[in-house]
């Protein structure tokens, strides 16, 4: 969760200043910014390992954080590496810059998507409650 956190904060705060194409987040091949960010697949799978030696767990501890009586350190080591490697990666490459909205033509699609979405999450939702309150069995006094 660490790196993955590192490198959207660095993206949005560093990098792109917020300023995203919203519709290229729904297009099937990516949109202006591709279906893959190999950085920042690349920086995430680094920064798994880079923590590795710094956790401290029930289940395994690393080397170091034995070393520091067994603290975890893990999150910090990921946060500061991760986004110092996010961020040098790609500070120099050109992002394509984001496209004025036609309110028209591109948003009907996304608030289409996106109402869809709301409602599938709904009906999820409402589904779970509905099996719950049929399991439901009142105390008996």
């Amino acid at each position: 969760m660490v790196p993955w956190t590192a490198v959207n904060l660095v993206d949005y705060y560093l990098i792109r200043h917020g300023d995203y194409d919203v519709p290229s987040f729904f297009a099937a091949d990516g949109g202006i910014y591709g279906r893959y960010n190999v950085a920042a697949l690349a920086c995430y799978m680094l920064g798994i390992l880079v923590q590795v030696p710094f956790i401290a767990s029930n289940v395994y501890t690393g080397p170091i954080a034995r070393a520091m009586g067994g603290i975890d350190f893990s999150w910090i080591v990921g946060v500061i590496v991760v986004s110092a490697m996010y961020y040098f990666a790609v500070r120099s490459r050109p992002w394509p810059p984001s496209q004025p909205i036609d309110v028209e033509a591109d948003s009907s699609d996304v608030r289409l998507r996106l109402l869809s979405h709301v409602l599938r999450q709904i009906i999820k939702r409402g589904d779970r409650l509905a099996r719950r309150a049929r399991s439901f069995q009142p105390a008996k006094a």
